[in-house]
């Protein structure tokens, strides 16, 4: 099995739960032998399917009339001027985004509606995608990657939504390119990335934010909300 996944898979953090499995493993003989043994609070790993009265019985209520997982529709817009009213810009020399006509456009993050609502506004544009979570073993792979992708585009637009994201944009400073921040979640998280042409702020990873940013950055609408800081 190890020979299947390549250098990057292996070098990958290890689960945490993995982690646990091999210290209660290693400590067990000796708690034992003086009375005492480990407690197995693990969550689990399924490998197998369940039991098939478990199945008939998520599918039954599945098929029954009014049992859904969707939001009320009703709601949606709600939330959606609510995420437009708070996007702010902290830099925006290049909002919004009007592509020349041989200009490429890279998009970098890890959400699916990121990438969604871009495609949308800007069906030509490339894609780099990493973990939400990234690791620190990702983060390097990625730092270490990234710019010989980027390099190939005229603008890059990133989601930054974490301290490893912020080092991840920093790898894109040397290409001298047009880069865009689209600030996820905590402010904080552009303090050192002042270089940048633009940063857009939208204090949320929802798919209403996203929708909203990507809204701004198309010229869709002007942004009114105010940045939390001087």
């Amino acid at each position: 099995m190890q020979e299947l996944f390549n250098d990057y898979i292996q070098n990958l953090e290890t689960y945490i739960m993995f982690r646990i499995k091999e210290t209660v493993a290693r400590i067990t003989p000796e708690l034992v032998a003086k009375g005492r043994k480990p407690i197995s609070l693990a969550m689990g790993a399924p490998t197998q399917n369940p039991p098939q009265f478990v199945i008939d019985a998520l599918k039954k209520a599945i098929e029954e009339d009014g049992i859904h997982t969707y939001s009320n529709p009703k709601g949606e817009k709600f939330f959606l001027e609510q995420a437009c009213r708070s996007i702010s810009v902290y830099k925006g020399e290049s909002v919004p985004l009007k592509l020349a006509e041989n200009e490429r456009v890279l998009f970098v993050g890890s959400l699916f509606s990121f990438f969604g609502e871009s495609k949308k506004r800007y069906p030509n544009g490339g894609e780099f995608r990493f973990s939400h979570e990234t690791g620190p073993n990702e983060t390097q792979w990625v730092i270490d990657n990234l710019p010989g992708v980027a390099k190939n585009f005229d603008t890059i637009v990133i989601c930054v939504s974490s301290d490893r994201h912020e080092k991840i944009a920093n790898s894109l400073k040397a290409l001298n390119k047009k880069v865009i921040v689209l600030s996820l979640v905590h402010p904080s998280t552009i303090k050192s990335l002042s270089w940048v042409d633009t940063i857009l702020m939208g204090y949320s990873a929802s798919e209403y934010t996203l929708k909203a940013l990507l809204g701004v950055l198309s010229g869709e609408f002007e942004p009114i909300g105010t940045v939390p800081f001087n």
